[in-house]
Parts: C-alpha cells; sequence; structure tokens
C-alpha cells in the first residue's frame, strides 16, 4: 500500500514509520526535517497535492490549527473513495485539569475529534480516530505516569491497516493497562 504519514522523525511517526517500511509498504513521510512545514499553509497544500494517489493517510503531527485542516482536506479530497485516514488524537481531551502547555494541544484535538464525529455515518474514506494515553514521547516527558511505547502503537496501526478492506474501525482508544489518569501529576511533584 502507498501509505504517507506526517510527522515521521519523531515519537509514534517514527516507530509507525519503520514498521510500514518494515513491512514491505510505500511509505512517505512529510517532517520538517525533509521540507514539510505543517505550521506553513503552502507545505500543508505540497501534502495533501502529493498524497491524493495514496491509499494511507496518518495525520500524526502536531502544531495548533493545522492538524484539523489536514483533516479537513483530505476528507474533501479522498470524498468516496475507499482510502484510509488514520487521525492521531489524545486521551488528554478528556481530562478536566489540563496543564496551561497543553490547552491549544486539547482544544485542536477535541476539534479533530468532533470533526470526525459528523462524519460517523459516511463510508468512505474511512476514518480511524485514534485516541492514545500519554506516550512516551518528548511532550509527555513533564508527566509522571506509565507510558505507551510508540513501537507497540506502531505494531497496533500496522495490523489494523492490512485490515482496512475488511474491518473498518472507527474509534480505538488505546492507553497502558491499569493507568489511572486522576492520578497524573507533574514529574516535578
Amino acid at each position: 500500500m502507498k501509505i504517507a504519514i506526517t510527522g515521521h522523525t519523531k515519537g509514534i511517526g517514527q516507530a509507525l514509520y519503520h514498521e510500514l517500511v518494515q513491512k514491505g509498504h510505500d511509505v512517505y513521510g512529510y517532517s520538517r526535517s525533509n521540507g514539510y512545514d505543517i505550521c506553513k499553509e503552502i507545505d500543508i497544500d505540497r501534502i495533501l497535492m502529493e498524497t491524493n494517489d495514496f491509499d494511507v493517510f496518518i495525520n500524526n503531527a502536531y502544531y495548533p490549527n493545522s492538524q484539523l485542516y489536514l483533516l479537513k482536506n483530505k476528507v474533501q479530497q479522498w470524498d468516496n473513495q475507499k482510502k484510509l485516514i488514520i487521525n492521531v488524537a489524545s486521551k488528554a481531551v478528556y481530562t478536566e485539569v489540563v496543564p496551561e502547555f497543553m490547552k491549544d494541544y486539547i482544544r485542536d484535538k477535541k476539534s479533530q475529534i468532533d470533526f470526525i464525529m459528523q462524519r460517523k455515518l459516511k463510508a468512505s474514506p474511512q476514518i480511524l480516530n485514534l485516541v492514545v494515553g500519554l506516550v512516551d514521547t518528548e511532550m509527555s516527558k513533564s508527566l509522571s505516569a506509565k507510558k505507551l511505547k510508540t513501537q507497540d502503537i506502531a505494531e497496533l496501526l500496522c495490523n489494523l491497516i492490512t485490515f482496512k478492506d475488511r474491518i473498518y474501525v472507527q474509534d480505538l482508544m488505546i492507553d497502558v493497562p491499569y493507568q489511572d489518569w486522576t492520578e497524573i501529576r507533574p514529574a516535578n511533584q
């Protein structure tokens, strides 16, 4: 399959990129490191144009408003086509207390989930709303809690992608076993 992934050089994106390549997929990464900065509209539009004939689009990289823009425009571009969009969201949208540095992030992730909810009854393109708990990445270093391993997420998604024409998974929330989100605290406490 021909697969595009934003944010392929760090965290979930990096692990997923390598796992998909290892499984023999034709994978293209879009990150600042190779000239695609999703904080720039011109680069977002290039990504959309260059990935039009792909089978799967993994909307992983985050920048305020940009991930939602990519999601909405890719859905419009692929309307009524047998393709798959995986949108990486966050379980943090369900928490009541949000650290100040995450407020924009949470607002954007909620907007993505709301947009996807409006499309639940549409057949295509398929959208997998992947809601992840804390992942062992740079963003979560300041929080003291158990964290998901990026490789575990990559392996799970690779398997789901292979089933895209047999099983339509619309929502998937994953987290480490027995993680109580009411007990998550800043690492310095």
